[in-house]
């Protein structure tokens, strides 16, 4: 009887087994963004739930509800594991401010989860211009550093704001502070290979910030002390790949969320060559750095929704002034310019800026804004970073290469005519190293050639001007020469210069002129600065000619002459020999000096020319 009777047992016990087993109400583990803001520009905003059994069985069944009126679900996509939903909710514009719930249904249960509506920033209208500084903080680079060991870093750079508005910074960049891990990376010596942590952050969570920098709302606070003082702030926002520690290396919203791993050739330049094949340029914008930096997909739409929803929140959410996008010429420019559509769309005067992973100033060209590239794409970005200026120079500061013998310093020295550049310098010292404490020539020669060589000046923190946020007597001396720099800049922007112009190339000296490009009757308004370096250890003469930039189309009559006169302005060089429009100028070793040259019209009678100027 009980033999009888077993198989159908067996089928009872594996009939309730089954049951048991097809019961999965959903699970909600996180949401992205979790809040979004009535009268912005993006509605409905597409949200990705992240959590389990988000796919029923039967797809009509699947309900996602607002229980109150002021959201509006429209539209929803769940992906074929059941683990990622993409939903849009549309804010309503009479709705207020608040946390409202939401619920999440399919035949076997439902999960409830809230989402909030929050009030808009106000914004200032604060743009960065030709006449910022702008200090780049590494944040990663100094979180191990003693000046982030007495609590959260953002809270040690905010106390140092008022020594910044003493230098006179306008303007603050911080690199990514997304949450994320140190990258190791194994450095071989000569009889073993060790690991080494890496100066960059490899991001597990784009909507939060790193433990070690602090919390959203002391960087909150940050911006807001910044503003205070009269600082700008710009976020560095890298949206090209994750780490491999990301939960979507190991569950993807979507199949095609990463790009198909092929290792990067890491042949910049080529993207900007329109002969290039195809297959090359690939290469560069959809490979992975490695296996373990997972390469986004930004040509899938909810990809590039996801990352632009997450720049236009963090721009809200702290308030920055700017952003800056981190290895441009990795992404497809296309989303480039979409980005840039999303946030000049949002936000009137935010400033956007690229930078590529390269000292080629062609390839950083091709990414500005304001004209077509071989493509027809215009990226709008109001600025692009232009990194070959800084090593170059750095070397002729240093006094280990002569201006006449860097080529890439002459090409990158003109590169500002293309559009608003921002040059980036590492301050560096006599002996190459940014790590000594003692303020030195080199220091001084590069901040002035920052201040002076045009574009838009960028400063970095972990050079010589690390010790800038804390009272020291380095501080104050690199501040006091840096503000008498800064004085004859305003007086520059406050002309409206044009593009750099090379007077003087020599061995260990040059010389060059930031053309006026407003005049009154064909007379600069204010006077032309000429900027004379030595970078050897003794004294130098330099012969300049500023007929080379005399009023371009001459004399309006016959009677009338114009004279120059050219005189020292800032630093302790001499003109010790003025000869027509040729003026020779004598330079101390290891220095700049600033010479004014002012021009007036006069009747030919009553010009008089003397081999010596006067004093």
């Amino acid at each position: 009887m009980i033999l009888r009777l077993l198989p159908a047992l067996i089928l009872s016990i594996l009939l309730i087994s089954a049951s048991a087993f097809s019961y999965s109400p959903p699970v909600i583990e996180k949401i992205e963004p979790s809040n979004w803001w009535t009268g912005h520009s993006v509605n409905p905003v597409r949200v990705l739930i992240k959590g389990k059994n988000l796919r029923p069985a039967d797809p009509s069944e699947l309900v996602v509800r607002s229980v109150f009126e002021p959201i509006e679900v429209t539209r929803v996509r769940v992906n074929p594991s059941g683990t990622y939903a993409f939903v849009d909710l549309r804010i309503r514009k009479n709705a207020k401010p608040g946390s409202y719930p939401l619920k999440f249904s399919n035949e076997d249960g439902t999960a409830r989860f809230r989402f909030r509506i929050s009030s808009r920033r106000s914004r200032s209208g604060r743009s960065i211009s030709n006449s910022d500084i702008i200090y780049k903080i590494d944040l990663n680079r100094i979180a191990g550093a003693e000046i982030s060991n007495k609590g959260s870093l953002f809270k040690q750079i905010e106390e140092g704001i008022p020594a910044l508005k003493r230098a006179g910074i306008t303007a603050i960049l911080l690199t990514p502070w997304y949450e994320g891990t140190d990258r190791e990376a194994k450095v071989c010596g000569e009889k073993e290979c060790s690991p080494k942590i890496m100066n960059h952050i490899e991001i597990t969570d784009f909507f939060g910030v790193e433990g070690r920098f602090g919390t959203i709302l002391d960087l909150q606070r940050l911006v807001a002390t910044s503003h205070r003082h009269g600082i700008k702030v710009i976020q560095t926002q890298a949206l090209n790949s994750v780490s491999a520690k990301h939960v979507w290396n190991s569950k993807r919203p979507l199949p095609g969320w990463f790009n198909p791993f092929i290792r990067n050739s890491f042949r910049n330049s080529i993207v900007a060559e329109a002969l290039a094949p195809k297959s090359e340029r690939d290469l560069v914008v959809k490979g992975w750095f490695d296996e373990n930096s997972p390469d986004l997909n930004q040509s899938d739409p909810e990809v590039s929704r996801y990352l632009l929803q997450n720049s236009l929140w963090w721009i809200e959410t702290i308030g920055v002034d700017g952003i800056r996008l981190n290895n441009i010429e990795f992404v497809p420019r296309v989303f480039l310019r979409d980005l840039s559509i999303a946030v000049a769309g949002e936000y009137d005067g935010i400033w956007k800026s690229g930078e590529a992973n390269s000292a080629d100033p062609l390839l950083s060209a091709f990414f500005q804004g304001g004209k077509n590239g071989w493509d027809g794409i215009d990226t709008e970005l109001d600025s692009v970073v232009e990194n070959g200026l800084d090593s170059a120079f750095g070397t002729i500061a240093s006094d280990k290469k002569g201006p006449n013998n860097d080529g890439k310093w002459l090409k990158s020295i003109r590169f500002e005519e293309l559009g608003k550049v921002i040059l980036p310098f590492d301050i560096m010292t006599d002996s190459g190293s940014s790590k000594s404490k003692t303020v030195d020539q080199t220091a001084k020669l590069q901040t002035a050639f920052a201040l002076t060589a045009g574009g838009i000046p960028q400063i970095s923190n972990d050079g010589k001007w690390a010790f800038i946020l804390q009272s020291t007597e380095e501080a104050s001396s690199m501040i006091g020469w840096t503000r008498k720099w800064l004085e004859l800049r305003n007086r520059l922007t406050a002309g409206k210069p044009g593009p750099t112009l090379l007077l003087h190339r020599g061995q260990k000296s040059f010389a060059y002129v930031r053309d006026c490009s407003r005049r009154a009757k064909n007379i600069c308004e204010l006077p032309i600065y000429i900027f004379g370096y030595n970078t050897s250890g003794a004294p130098d003469e330099v012969l300049v000619d500023t007929s080379k930039f005399l009023p371009e189309d001459g004399l309006k009559k016959e009677s009338e002459t114009i004279v120059v006169n050219v005189e020292p302005a800032l630093g302790s060089g001499e003109v010790i020999e003025k000869n027509g429009n040729e003026f020779k100028l004598k330079l101390p070793p290891r220095s700049v000096t600033a010479f004014g040259a002012s021009f007036k019209r006069v009747m030919a009678t009553h010009t008089q020319e003397s081999k010596k100027p006067s004093n």
